[in-house]
């Protein structure tokens, strides 16, 4: 995972543990999670810190939607 800051504007990138839009839907382990209650929980607080400081999230796996930026 990553960040990019550039003129106060954050965009982020979960890498595996993030890799569409879905994964925010719904609180899940994966069975393609390395380490499934560690990517759940860590899905939680990215979902809460890019609502609070209003992150661009960046998937790489949906194919409907490449950024989220309703935060």
């Amino acid at each position: 995972m990553f960040w990019i800051r550039d003129n106060g504007v954050t965009a982020f990138y979960g890498a595996d543990n993030l890799p569409n839009q879905s994964y925010l839907k719904l609180n899940a382990a994966y069975k393609t999670d390395y380490d499934g209650r560690k990517a759940m929980e860590q899905r939680k607080r990215w979902e809460t810190q890019a609502k609070e400081q209003k992150w661009k999230i960046l998937l790489y796996h949906d194919i409907k939607t490449n950024i989220v930026t309703h935060y």
